[in-house]
């Protein structure tokens, strides 16, 4: 997507002895007059395009998106397809889309392989709701009663218990600052994005509480992409993880009236990592950065599909690592709640909510966590308050020719009449 606002000066401007001139991509539209030259030639409009993006070319614009430009070769076909892309508005683009491209893109088998399936971003809220959205809601209900606390007892402006008010919203957005999550296989950056806007919209639902409790908005935005951090295996993914991320940030700001931030528009996205998030090259565990929740959805490959998958060495590397601490015949989403139980015991991790099969929930042979304790019997339910199994029971005797079983709850008889 050409950039709408990023300072670039001219290719011939790049030599230290001449003057930069800067221009406005989006304002100038540079990339659609470029590419929409009708007379342009391929081999010309490769080395166009090498030029307008090059390193130098895009001073502020910065993240690593042009930090290395090679254009490959163009076809004709090339040409018009880059033209038609170049005329529409590209501005409210949905993130989300570039994992649909990413699954689509991969060859069957490498898809197989990185177990990549899209995830949809009603299941996707479904994890960060209970993870992310509600702790932080809860502790802004929480702030508020504080807030209204303070300001019950203000008299006059910036007195002592208006400043106990102002600190207390402030502490609650150095909290969201702070607040860091990962996505262990982000995949094209879906959770990323959708974790981001929420804490954005948390962010901007405290401004607006805190003003009408009589406390000035905060001009400065708290919550950035450096909320979100991210592992990827796929190095093509990984880079759409950037560029998802940096476009529901710019996007997020113009819906809602904030500023862009400039000197550079782009900030680096380091904390998402390409590479194994299980596994160092060595055998050893992999170590995720230390945040405050988790939320993933994991590889789904199958313990019988590993070898086939994966490969024999990695496979029997990875059990090797995990040895005492996921069984030999689990699944590989399995070695992901692993980790994040340890991150959990071991690392202070607040909480974590990961996609699943049902295999998770299979036999103890399947799984790395011990079998939930069976309740005796005194204190198991009676059958007849579970409508699901009550259901069950009477489904059962009805198959095998029986009267259906009734509750031993006496049936209330009607009052009779009198004349």
């Amino acid at each position: 997507m050409p950039p709408r606002w990023c300072r670039a000066c001219s290719p011939s401007a790049c030599s230290a002895s001449s003057p930069k001139t800067w221009a406005w991509l989006g304002r100038d539209r540079l990339f659609e007059r470029l590419v929409g030259n009708p007379h342009a030639k391929p081999e010309a409009l490769r080395r166009g395009l090498q030029g307008l993006f090059g390193a130098d070319s895009i001073a502020w614009f910065n993240g690593g998106l042009f930090a290395k430009v090679d254009v490959p070769p163009l076809r004709p076909m090339d040409v018009a397809a880059l033209r038609k892309a170049a005329a529409l508005d590209w501005s409210a683009i949905d993130p989300s889309i570039f994992g649909t491209l990413f699954e689509r893109g991969l060859d069957p088998k490498k898809r197989s392989q990185l177990g990549a399936h899209f995830t949809d971003a009603v299941t996707i809220i479904r994890v960060i709701e209970p993870v992310v959205q509600r702790p932080l809601l809860t502790e802004l209900e929480r702030v508020k009663l504080v807030i209204a606390r303070h300001m019950g007892r203000h008299k006059r402006a910036a007195d002592a218990e208006y400043r106990k008010a102002n600190d207390a919203f402030v502490g609650f957005l150095e909290l969201l600052r702070a607040f860091r999550m990962l996505d262990p296989a982000c995949g094209s950056g879906n959770f990323l994005y959708l974790a981001l806007r929420c804490l954005k919209d948390i962010e901007h639902l405290a401004n607006i509480e805190a003003e009408a409790l009589g406390l000035q908005r905060q001009v400065d935005s708290y919550t950035s992409p450096a909320n979100v951090l991210g592992i990827e295996l796929n190095e093509c993914a990984a880079e759409l993880a950037h560029v998802t991320v940096w476009i529901g940030e710019l996007q997020w700001r113009l819906q809602h009236g904030y500023p862009f931030k400039l000197n550079p528009v782009l900030d680096p996205l380091d904390q998402i990592e390409c590479r194994d998030a299980l596994m160092n090259a060595d055998g050893s565990e992999a170590v995720w950065p230390r945040v405050s929740v988790v939320v993933a959805n994991p590889p789904f490959v199958g313990d019988k599909k590993m070898r086939a998958e994966l490969g024999g060495a990695y496979t029997e590397a990875l059990r090797a690592a995990f040895s005492g601490r996921v069984p030999g015949g689990a699944d590989l989403v399995c070695y992901w709640f692993e980790k994040a139980r340890a991150q959990i015991e071991l690392h202070g991790l607040g909480a974590a909510g990961l996609v699943a099969t049902n295999s998770i929930r299979g036999p103890p042979a399947s799984r790395p966590f011990p079998s939930p304790p069976t309740l005796p019997r005194r204190h198991r339910p009676p059958a007849h308050r579970n409508p699901a199994r009550w259901r069950h029971h009477s489904r059962r005797a009805n198959a095998r020719g029986a009267p259906a079983r009734r509750s031993r709850r006496p049936r209330r008889q009607a009052p009779e009449r009198s004349a």
